[in-house]
């Protein structure tokens, strides 16, 4: 009888075992969250010295697995979703707005999604909690610590003032002086410099906390448009493939929605061109024309060589080339 008594407890308190979490503590300062457990992955996020996040792999392996922080957009393709919540059995998230991107996680049907904004035919959410959805740490920068910081408590509500009875002969009294010791300064541990850290004066520091992709251009695609006002900043990266400006033309608009088909094949092994491969049409002497340059994911293309593509995605122009280069987003086979 005592041990059919004691099975419901045990249960719950399995179960609460179960629903514990585990974090880890960073050491770093700029330490870069990457989309996979390699050091060439996308930087999804920056955490910073003491930043606490939530574990979901070892703290043993040399990328530790952890969740996701809140503050961090992914990437869903539009058509997978309805009114925010996944319509198909099984749909990746990515770290960017693109194929080519790291996907960071598989979410099943019925899993419904903050979404904060949209661009081409990719959709931007919140992170989703209480999910396997990982992005990775290097293990040289991260400690384990027992439990998230908690919130100090809130004070205890003091009762209202009373009005106290005016005295019946008032006499003066001396205020009392109480001495209060000085609060001590305790300096904060400095952080040591880190592999995976990104000082502020290096150019991988301009990764802000929120990686997000350009917004939509405006409905005026017709004609070319200045990147900004007064002198274009020739430092910012441009749009979802973050393109630094110093290698784009500054007299077109950038990171347009386009379209392009054509055949895929290898750019020229002379001459500069921007990417390893191109899109071309044949003339009547069946010579190749090059359509416009392809970026993407070269193992992908290089499998694709030879296809007839339309390739969809933002437009680049590239600086010393008259012929526009596309991010592929889509790639579509087409018939001869």
């Amino acid at each position: 009888m005592k041990r059919a008594l004691l099975l419901p407890f045990l249960f719950a308190a399995a179960s609460l075992g179960a629903r514990a979490e585990s974090f880890v503590e960073v050491t770093g300062t700029h330490v870069n969250l990457r989309a996979g457990p390699k050091g060439d992955a996308e930087v999804v996020a920056q955490a910073d010295f003491g930043d606490r996040l939530v574990l979901h792999g070892k703290v043993t392996d040399p990328w530790v697995a952890v969740a996701v922080p809140e503050a961090c957009d992914l990437w869903i393709r539009s058509d997978l979703l309805r009114d925010g919540v996944i319509a198909v059995e099984r749909a990746r998230l990515r770290a960017g707005a693109g194929v080519n991107y790291t996907d960071v996680g598989i979410l099943g049907r019925g899993t419904r999604l903050t979404v904060r904004g949209t661009f081409g035919d990719w959709t931007k959410v919140a992170p989703p909690q209480d999910s396997a959805v990982s992005v990775y740490v290097t293990n040289l920068y991260v400690r384990a610590v027992a439990a998230a910081p908690q919130p100090a408590p809130a004070p205890a509500p003091q009762p209202p003032p009373q009005e106290a009875p005016p005295p019946v002969q008032p006499a003066a009294v001396a205020p009392l002086v109480v001495p209060v010791a000085p609060t001590p300064v305790v300096e904060p541990a400095a952080p040591v410099a880190m592999q995976d850290a990104v000082p502020a004066e290096a150019p991988d520091a301009r990764i802000p906390h929120r990686v997000s992709p350009a917004p939509p251009p405006s409905a005026d695609k017709g004609r070319p448009t200045l990147l900004g006002s007064g002198a274009p900043d020739r430092s910012a990266p441009v749009g979802p493939a973050k393109i630094p400006a110093s290698r784009l033309r500054s007299d077109v608009a950038q990171a347009l929605p386009g379209a392009y088909a054509g055949t895929l094949a290898r750019s020229p092994r002379f001459g500069s061109h921007p990417t390893r491969f191109r899109l071309v049409r044949f003339n009547a002497s069946d010579d190749p024309v090059t359509v416009c340059y392809v970026y993407g994911n070269s193992r992908q293309l290089d499998a694709m060589k030879g296809s007839s593509l339309t390739v969809t995605g933002a437009v680049y122009w590239f600086r010393d080339t008259a012929l526009p280069t596309v991010f592929a987003q889509e790639i579509l086979r087409s018939s001869r």
